[in-house]
């Protein structure tokens, strides 16, 4: 049986979510193709919350009102944007190497 059928999910409204992070201490970090800070650059430590929109929408804007931490993934030649699937195991391949103490820095 896949791992999409033993992964909880809840089914909540924005303000549920974003009251949740900050009373249990998350810090939120939000993909953006425009943001400044690369995706290598930043520290995953502690609780995250990573938010991340569909290639055509991006993230709801509410998300933007929220004290948050924009990351971007660099693109090379004329690609200016990737699906959620891929920059999702792009962002978070990064998170578990630092997490784990694998790499420090990208520099």
């Amino acid at each position: 049986m896949g791992s999409c059928f033993k992964v909880p999910i809840v089914e909540s409204n924005f303000d549920e979510i974003k009251n949740w992070l900050v009373k249990k201490n998350f810090k939120t970090i939000i993909t953006d193709t425009d943001a400044d800070t690369d995706y290598y650059d930043l520290d995953y430590k502690g609780r995250v919350a990573i938010i991340m929109g569909s290639e055509k929408y991006g993230v709801s804007e509410d998300w933007y009102k929220t004290e948050y931490t924009g990351v971007s993934i660099p693109m090379l030649g004329d690609c200016d944007s990737l699906n959620v699937g891929v920059a999702s195991t792009i962002i978070l391949y990064e998170a578990s190497l630092k997490n784990k103490g694998l790499i420090k820095s990208r520099d």
